[in-house]
């Protein structure tokens, strides 16, 4: 039997209680073959958590039957949908993502406050005031410019409202105060 997790549970035009002048036996059968039995499609019908039924040859079983498939299916589309929030990975944020979060306006403050434009002069410019990378090593053009596509990236998956930068490593000392 096929779940779908994300299946509305309440059809407004699927009946909720049916009862079959087929055998049980029929019924099941039907299940299994995913085929009509009255015009119903009870492996369909399964899908919605409100449908039960009953067989007139055995009115206690199939409506024991019933009960017990609609168990299984509520079961297993709360499995499912378990398993898909455990799979949804969140983001990871690594200290070089805080540290790109914290340094790119500090560093876009320090452009403005000294005139700088281009990436090259920005890079003289940090390494001129001691300001050190992540690594704790001289600024390239290829470092800044990673930098700021590490920000962009963060911004575009909006990561930043689970950053808490209170714990970055953008220390006081690397950038020269």
């Amino acid at each position: 039997m096929n779940i779908d997790p994300d299946e509305n549970q309440d059809k407004p035009n699927k009946q909720n209680f049916v009862i079959f002048k087929a055998s049980l036996k029929s019924i099941l059968n039907a299940i299994n073959n995913k085929s009509l039995v009255e015009g119903i499609d009870i492996h369909a019908e399964l899908q919605n958590s409100a449908f039960s039924f009953a067989c007139e040859d055995n009115l206690e079983l199939s409506s024991l039957m019933s009960t017990t498939f609609k168990s299984v299916v509520d079961f297993t589309r709360q499995q499912a949908i378990k398993s898909i929030h455990q799979h949804r990975v969140a983001p990871t944020v690594t200290a070089a993502d805080k540290y790109a979060i914290e340094m790119v306006p500090v560093i876009e403050k320090l452009k403005s406050d000294n005139g700088v434009k281009s990436f090259a002069e920005t890079v003289k410019m940090l390494n001129s005031q001691g300001i050190q990378s992540f690594r704790g090593s001289k600024w390239h053009v290829r470092t800044l410019h990673a930098l700021y596509m590490r920000n962009t990236k963060l911004h575009e998956i909006d990561i930043l409202q689970s950053v808490d930068i209170s714990k970055s490593n953008a220390h006081p000392d690397k950038l020269g105060m």
